[in-house]
């Protein structure tokens, strides 16, 4: 094991400068107006990407000094390396290092010490520097299956190939494919349109970033959304909790109530949902 000793000045003026404009050119975005980056397209944006077990958390100065308040430059933190997920020569397995994010604007959620992450970041001479704007920090425990094999082999596949443009607000694609259940215009397996906003207000899930990874197609090259099945059910059920908060549809808590619906469309959609509750043991199949 070895830990990675920078020195002090070094870190001191890497700290100073971080949000300066000399530091433009390093590629690092901290604003509080950052987009907001499907997984995927932060494994690719960033230098570094780990695997690691949070051992230490201490707030310091400009100096790389400890201190007890919150108020200072950055939180640095010390972790054990369990696997290097981007091939890079910043840290190898089993190696401890640290690394830093700002302990204000694009702080990065306080990881749990012992827990295990995957973070992502910038390499500042010599210095990982991980915020929330390009970053990753994310509980390993948290992860769905499908996010657990995009980090291990399945994003870094596609960078290079497929492009997904962050979102800052709400985006509209456009309402009418109804025939294919997409009415809503806000999501779209096509051209990897990434649109989580509209996911959060409505009450479903972020599906891309949950379930599926942009990819080019074998034979057109057009980048899409992987069609997993588990991002089919949440797109589906999604489009669905949509359908019935936007249409003023009744309350219905019976599978017979769903076959007054005027199209086969609008009867499977209803069915999916009382389904769902029924599973969930939220309403007594009648």
């Amino acid at each position: 094991m070895a830990i990675r000793v920078v020195g002090p000045l070094l870190v001191t003026l890497v700290i100073l400068g971080y949000f300066q404009t000399s530091m433009a050119s390093s590629g690092i975005k901290c604003s509080h107006t950052c987009l907001s980056l499907h997984p995927q397209q932060r494994f690719c944006d960033d230098d570094v990407v780990l695997k690691v077990k949070i051992m230490s958390r201490y707030f310091v100065n400009a100096k790389n000094e400890v201190v007890q308040h919150p108020y200072s430059s950055f939180v640095r933190y010390g972790a054990r390396v369990l696997m290097s997920l981007k091939e890079s020569p910043f840290a190898k397995e089993d190696e401890d290092i640290f690394f830093y994010s700002p302990s204000y604007d694009c702080s990065i959620a306080v990881p749990e010490l012992k827990d295990v992450y995957i973070i992502g970041g910038k390499v500042i001479d010599e210095l990982l520097v991980v915020t929330s704007c390009d970053g990753i920090a994310m509980r390993f425990d948290n992860l769905t299956s499908d996010q657990r094999r995009g980090f291990k082999d399945r994003y870094e596949e596609q960078c290079g190939f497929c492009t997904i443009q962050g979102a800052g607000t709400t985006k509209y694609i456009g309402g009418d494919l109804a025939e294919d259940g997409q009415e809503s215009g806000y999501w779209s397996p096509k051209e990897c349109f990434y649109n989580p906003y509209p996911s959060v207000r409505y009450g479903g899930q972020d599906c891309e970033t949950l379930y599926t990874f942009c990819r080019p197609h074998p034979d057109t090259g057009e980048c899409a959304w992987e069609e997993t099945m588990d991002y089919d059910d949440c797109f589906d059920a999604r489009e669905s909790i949509w359908f019935f908060t936007e249409k003023s549809q009744p309350a219905y808590t019976c599978r017979s109530q769903c076959m007054v619906q005027p199209t086969k469309l609008l009867r499977w959609r209803c069915l999916k949902v009382i389904k769902k509750l029924e599973m969930k043991g939220l309403i007594q199949r009648c």
